[in-house]
């Protein structure tokens, strides 16, 4: 995931999932096109769950000091 264009963020993560990704891509299609070529065909996934944002309710990125 490090030399997906695609990918902005990926974080290692507990829970239900191992890593969580943050992939911006224009449209559903190369959504499709990613999915495709990067997650089914990795040996490593063995499953993924997407979720697309249909909108932003907040966003504020900042350091706590």
């Amino acid at each position: 995931m490090r030399a997906a264009k695609e990918v902005s963020q990926c974080y290692m993560v507990t829970g239900d999932a191992d890593f969580v990704l943050i992939v911006a891509v224009e449209d559903v299609e190369a959504f499709d096109v990613f999915v495709k070529t990067k997650l089914y065909t990795n040996p490593n996934v063995r499953k993924f769950k997407s979720m697309i944002a249909l909108d932003r309710v907040k966003f504020e990125p900042r350091v706590l000091v």
